[in-house]
């Protein structure tokens, strides 16, 4: 259009701000544009003669309803409020209302990652006429009269209304049977979701006709249901909706968010299940990905200090499960998997040559790993993995606004493809960069996350592993021995590691442990990770854990990292530990009966007082009071010592105020295994 000038000019005249826009394009060709004034006055400086489209900045009491679904622009025509500014092209008419109103943000109604229609405000800008669309068809008005008004939210609820006809238009029968129940169904839902009799007939006709129901006519009995509705009487509603079309559960989701209605009206009634009745019914296994730790449809915490190697992990764990290796950190691995790999912070090279490392380490027998989101699917029979690199285009799952936390598209986009890829194994990484506006200490933004990353798993059938980091109070907590100290290492909120159904802990070994328990170089001890449970609701947490070597490998010309398991580490670790402890045992056995004295009546004494008690037995002589101490810890924590029936052992107190350190005393019985009678 090379006469752009003068309706831009036209424009400025009915209270419209124009902005040049690229020839059969979408784009503004002006930087600033959204601060953009064009007036009578300077308008020449924007529109020269030079062939361009032209738009209107959005924003400021001025809204466009977009639709981008042809067959909504029906559904527009009678249910959105009046205006006279309509406008489109020839393969899409009427597909722009423009309105004053004080709705401001723009709002995105999808199904299926496709957009259905939105309301566009701040921030954006529309193409009007005279322009020509990048098709070639030349945008024109419908109608080019005076523009109506639409408040925020009733212009909210009938978009939301018309999008959700695209969701039912591709549910409705085809042919007859329960259209009447489903019509009513549908009136029950948008009426309890406050919409008005008139709009629930007229969109349940509308829905009716245009599926190609011969009795649409007769669909319309919004205002019967309404009487019933009021007077408490039986109404359709979402329970049959979901049964007759049917609908899933993200359908059901999509439906509650078109219709701004909470999900009360999806309120299943409780069952209760009798154990006498059930006592002989077989109970299936567990759907386990790694035996005894991982679980699908549960949430898993990996966490660790920046290079401790929760990465590399991760990716030991896709490896095991797309080539099925035996075990996973001494857990069996009962049948191979497939992994979708959501990093953060790794590029996807960076991805793809690790997991060509740890191939080239195992050397399995043929090459499953690919290295895109969205490759095509492989034969049924093969486990694969996919990855998918946030450092370089970054995805968010959630937002939190106002200690509310939204759905981003992308969490849809996610929980999609693992169903559509059948995919048992999701892994985030790191936690941290998942959502935006999230508070890492705040209890209710972490449960609010963890909710909803575990509820991708149950939806989709999968397991969901989150890595993240530890805290820097952490460094002063010995975990290895204190098993409670564990989950309160993740870093942020408690709540993190409760919301998880089990969790491992990743540490550098220490200079003090390499030289002194495996006798190794101490400048050595970083090719070293011990892996520790830091929780399990499935099995016994394991005190030790498991060690991991770091291994340099060669891909490609470039060296990568992994980690292997070494169990020859494992059991000179364990040997040694036994050892130590067992020293410990035996010095307190030395003095027990010293220590019993010092008890006096009391059945609980501080540590700090044992200490004083025997610092001059040869046992403890010439070390320090406070190295005494957590000789003490360490000797008497778990089950403790027992001698002649009398056991002691060590107790954390949080609650008392003045001791925190205890020993206690007990009696067991005499034939008790744990008794020492020497």
């Amino acid at each position: 259009m090379k006469n752009a000038l003068q309706f831009a000019k036209q424009y400025c005249k009915e209270g419209l701000h124009p902005i040049p826009v690229q020839y059969k394009g979408k784009n503004p060709t002006v930087s600033g544009w959204p601060n953009l004034k064009v007036t009578p006055d300077n308008a020449e400086q924007y529109f020269n003669g030079k062939e361009t489209n032209i738009g209107v900045r959005l924003g400021g009491g001025l809204i466009d309803i977009d639709i981008d679904d042809p067959r909504l622009t029906i559904f527009a025509k009678k249910i959105l409020p009046f205006t006279g500014k309509i406008f489109g092209r020839a393969s899409k008419k009427t597909s722009h209302y423009l309105y004053h109103s004080d709705h401001r943000e723009t709002k995105t109604f999808k199904f299926n990652n496709k957009t259905l229609i939105e309301i566009r405000g701040e921030g954006s800008q529309t193409v009007v006429p005279p322009s020509t669309h990048e098709s070639g068809e030349e945008v024109s008005w419908e109608s080019n009269g005076k523009m109506g008004y639409a408040s925020r939210g009733d212009i909210t609820k009938k978009v939301g209304l018309i999008a959700l006809a695209s969701l039912l238009l591709d549910k409705y029968p085809r042919v007859p049977g329960d259209r009447d129940v489903i019509c009513c169904s549908i009136a029950g839902v948008l009426l309890r979701a406050k919409y008005q009799v008139q709009e629930v007939d007229t969109f349940v006709q509308l829905l009716a006709s245009e599926s190609g129901d011969e009795g649409a006519d007769q669909r319309a009995k919004a205002r019967k249901i309404k009487t019933d509705l009021e007077n408490d009487k039986h109404v359709y509603g979402f329970p049959t909706l979901r049964k007759l079309l049917p609908l899933n559960e993200q359908e059901i989701d999509k439906v509650l968010e078109f219709t701004q209605t909470s999900d009360e009206q999806t309120h299943k009634h409780l069952k209760f299940i009798s154990h006498r009745s059930t006592a002989h019914d077989l109970i299936p296994q567990p759907d386990w990905l790694i035996s005894s730790l991982i679980m699908k449809k549960t949430a898993f915490n990996i966490s660790g200090f920046g290079g401790s190697g929760k990465s590399s992990l991760t990716m030991l764990l896709a490896i095991t499960g797309a080539y099925h290796l035996p075990t996973f950190l001494d857990n069996k691995v009962p049948q191979p998997f497939s992994t979708l790999i959501m990093n953060q912070e790794d590029t996807l090279n960076q991805l793809k040559l690790k997991a060509k490392a740890y191939c080239q380490h195992f050397r399995p027998t043929e090459d499953h790993v690919q290295g895109d989101l969205l490759n095509k699917r492989k034969p049924k029979d093969r486990k694969d993995i996919f990855f998918y690199s946030g450092a370089e285009e970054k995805f968010i799952l959630g937002k939190f606004k106002k200690n509310i936390l939204e759905k981003m598209p992308h969490y849809d986009e996610v929980k999609n493809l693992v169903i559509e890829k059948n995919i048992d194994l999701i892994v985030f990484d790191p936690f941290i960069l998942l959502f935006e506006g999230l508070d890492e200490n705040s209890a209710h933004d972490v449960s609010s996350a963890m909710k909803l990353l575990t509820e991708i798993g149950v939806q989709s059938n999968a397991a969901v592993v989150i890595v993240d980091h530890t805290s820097k109070q952490s460094l002063s907590s010995n975990y290895k021995n204190d098993i409670n100290a564990r989950q309160s290492a993740t870093k942020g909120s408690i709540n993190k590691m409760s919301a998880a159904r089990g969790g491992l802990l990743l540490n550098h070994m220490t200079k003090d442990e390499a030289k002194k328990v495996f006798g190794i170089d101490e400048n050595k001890c970083t090719q070293f990770i011990n892996v520790l449970d830091s929780k399990n609701n499935y099995a016994p947490v394991k005190i030790r854990g498991s060690w991991l070597k770091k291994k340099v490998v060669n891909v490609d010309s470039q060296d990568c990292m992994i980690l292997k398991e070494d169990e020859t580490l494992a059991r000179a670790y364990a040997q040694k530990k036994n050892e130590k402890e067992n020293l410990l045992q035996n010095n307190i056995l030395s003095c027990f009966d010293r220590i019993i004295e010092t008890f006096g009546g009391r059945d609980d004494i501080s540590v700090n007082k044992i200490a004083a008690s025997i610092g001059n037995e040869y046992c403890y002589k010439n070390i320090k009071h406070t190295t005494v101490c957590e000789q003490i810890k360490k000797a008497l924590s778990g089950e403790g010592v027992t001698k002649n029936t009398i056991r002691i052992h060590y107790c954390y107190d949080d609650n008392d105020t003045k001791t925190k350190h205890k020993i206690i005393k007990s009696t067991v019985p005499d034939d008790d295994p744990l008794s020492c009678h020497s």
